[in-house]
């Protein structure tokens, strides 16, 4: 029956969407043909979203030093690198990164790290593909004073870190419809959230420039964060890896 709706698509393609799920015409124009304008979902849908935005911009307008701590395999280099762009074409003055070492340092925050970030003078941390597991780190983090977002995309910890806020889709209670983001991909979307907040009050970016060409300018990271991450390519996923290619 399915094949027979869909006289259009040949046998082979229709019985790979069919055994994939990807049944109703909706889904299979999103797979096959997504769109930019309608395929990509609200950043604003992720609860805690208002929140980092709110941080993000108080910290460029009090000129705080904000430092972003990546991962150190291609969805964390590339992550940090969206983040990284968008806060310096929003003005911010005093922008840092922190990549770490993958046999000195290990995954994600460590207490070391934090406590060098404070000594250097960070007042804000935003941590991309990482962070979701490091309740001790972000904990002492806190303590020293500094703020932390959280943009992260792994396996939920059985505790939470007392972050400032936290954008990562499987939060519990989270509300933005797509789960399997890579971290490029959450980073993105902060990227976004950030862009759509600055567009409410300014024509252009800082120095110039059209917020939707900067946001699309930065798609072949998410792609490549997309990909190298091996997260499932559907859903808004697919769209933003179609768009960065």
């Amino acid at each position: 029956e399915f094949i027979a709706e869909h006289p259009e698509l040949p046998e082979i393609i229709a019985r790979l969407l069919w055994n994939r799920g990807f049944k109703t015409q909706t889904e299979i124009d999103e797979f096959l043909n997504p769109d930019y304008s309608t395929d990509i979902h609200d950043p604003f849908l992720f609860k805690d979203m208002p929140k980092a935005v709110d941080i993000i911009f108080s910290a460029i307008k009090n000129g705080s030093k904000i430092t972003v701590h990546g991962d150190y395999d291609a969805d964390g280099v590339c992550a940090s690198v969206i983040i990284i762009s968008a806060l310096k074409k929003l003005g911010a003055k005093d922008v840092d990164v922190f990549l770490p070492h993958r046999e000195t340092d290990g995954y994600g925050l460590n207490k070391k790290t934090v406590q060098y970030l404070k000594e250097s003078g960070t007042q804000l941390i935003i941590t991309c593909d990482c962070g979701i597991s490091n309740t001790p780190e972000v904990t002492l983090a806190k303590e020293l004073g500094m703020t932390v977002v959280i943009t992260d995309h792994h396996a939920m910890p059985k505790t939470f870190p007392p972050a400032d806020a936290i954008i990562h889709p499987l939060v519990p209670g989270e509300t933005y419809p797509d789960k399997t983001l890579a971290g490029g991909g959450v980073a993105f979307k902060l990227v976004q959230g950030l862009l759509a907040e600055h567009k409410k009050t300014n024509a252009t970016l800082p120095g110039g420039g059209s917020h939707e060409v900067f946001e699309k300018w930065l798609l072949d990271l998410v792609a490549i964060s997309t990909v190298a991450d091996l997260v499932p390519l559907h859903g808004e996923s697919r769209t933003l890896v179609r768009y960065g290619l």
